[in-house]
């Protein structure tokens, strides 16, 4: 399932541009976001949850992965019985765009761009949740742990006075703790090493700051676990080979001794993004009960 289906009853509003930003070139590049609520949906707010896809930070987009298959699995429940809205984000991605921060300084806007818009979408600003897979899981963590430091005043001066707040995350695949996969034996960035994730990497960081320590700490949620963190679900496949699982355990434990609310989901028997290791084999819970337990996360946070 690569594409995305929206549900009866479901209205989409398409590339609704959040902002615009230089491309490089001279010119500007407009950001999108498109935002799916219950058609004929009565005046009033609703939470809102953003989905934030994956593609190893080079591919994919908006209507592709996560937000395919979470409005696949959960799309009705969200949309239709919870009355929540959700929003699919488009973040830049190498080579268009510059690599880390931008796609945090976009994720960032796109919030502040619907709290600033919070009345005409019936946005409920207390209530924003966001859930992300692969490099979307790592957004989703980041946003989580911090969000200050991811203003981009220069390409989007008129939403720097706006801030926003999240109730809480769900971090699906994603790379948490960038030290640990760059230096473990399996992971190593270097020549010898995996060439899918060092190549993902260098798409995240950039091929001359990829053996940069401090870049890799900046650039770790780990690094800004803290007990002002919001609460953030970390779901992972027992036989993910391209993000270690273990990596991502180690920093919910982590985050637990601080006494944060980031429960733990083992997918026993799932690759990376929660596909079958073997076809033999179904994964333990299959893919629908992993997204509503994430769904059911999100809903025990309501404020």
């Amino acid at each position: 399932m690569s594409h995305l289906h929206i549900p009866g009853g479901v209205e989409c509003l398409e590339d609704i541009v959040y902002k615009r930003v230089h491309d490089g070139a001279g010119g500007f590049m407009e950001m999108k976001l498109d935002l799916y609520r219950a058609a004929g949906r009565a005046p009033g707010r609703a939470p809102l949850l953003m989905l934030v896809h994956g593609g190893c930070w080079c591919h994919q987009t908006k209507r592709e992965g996560l937000p395919a298959w979470y409005m696949h699995f959960m799309g009705r429940e969200t949309l239709l019985e919870d009355g929540w809205l959700v929003a699919s984000v488009e973040y830049r991605k190498y080579p268009e765009g510059s690599p880390f921060p931008d796609q945090l300084y976009d994720c960032c806007d796109a919030f502040r761009f619907l709290a600033r818009h919070a009345e005409e979408y019936g946005v409920d600003t207390n209530n924003f949740f966001i859930v992300g897979a692969s490099a979307g899981g790592y957004a989703a963590a980041m946003l989580a742990c911090e969000r200050a430091r991811w203003r981009d005043a220069e390409n989007a001066p008129e939403l720097a006075d706006v801030d926003f707040d999240i109730a809480a995350a769900a971090s699906c695949s994603g790379v948490l703790d960038i030290p640990r996969c760059v230096t473990e034996a399996e992971r190593k960035a270097e020549a010898n090493g995996d060439g899918r994730f060092r190549y993902c990497l260098q798409c995240l960081l950039s091929p001359e700051r990829l053996h940069d320590p401090d870049v890799q700490r900046e650039a770790s949620p780990r690094t800004y676990l803290s007990p002002a963190c919001a609460p953030c679900m970390v779901v992972c496949g027992t036989a993910d080979t391209f993000v270690p699982c273990g990596q991502a355990l180690d920093t919910g434990a982590c985050a637990r001794s601080l006494g944060l609310d980031w429960p733990e989901l083992l997918v026993s028997g799932a690759e990376h993004n929660f596909n079958p290791a073997s076809a033999d084999t179904p994964t333990v819970p299959d893919a629908r009960s992993v997204y509503a337990a994430v769904r059911d996360f999100m809903r025990a946070h309501v404020r």
